[in-house]
């Protein structure tokens, strides 16, 4: 998943939670399809995350 597709199924997420009166901007089938891609989206993160911990990116050289 590419970093515009996580950004994109980020900011959708929104879509799926309902307004102050309760209601939801999209239907049923289209919320589960956000939260599933959202949840994708997530574990794409945390996988990359662990991956630059296993090889040492971001961590400081030892002097």
């Amino acid at each position: 998943m590419s970093d515009a597709e996580i950004e994109m199924y980020l900011l959708r997420a929104r879509l799926s939670l309902p307004d102050e009166n309760g209601r939801y901007q999209v239907p049923r089938e289209g919320r589960k399809r956000n939260i599933l891609n959202v949840g994708k989206a997530v574990a794409q993160l945390w996988h990359d995350l662990e991956e630059e911990e296993r090889v040492g990116v971001g961590q400081k050289a030892l002097a």
